[in-house]
């Protein structure tokens, strides 16, 4: 179990960990998508 000493990450904290996540995803999405072919319509 947790201590009381234990601090809970803050709103900030936890919205920073969002962006740096959705970010990495974004960058990994665009690699990605530069290394397959364009697909003619």
């Amino acid at each position: 179990m947790a201590d009381a000493t234990d601090k809970e990450p803050t709103m900030e904290e936890i919205l920073a960990s969002i962006r740096r996540i959705i970010s990495e995803e974004a960058e990994e999405d665009r690699a990605q998508a530069s290394e397959e072919p364009a697909e003619e319509q």
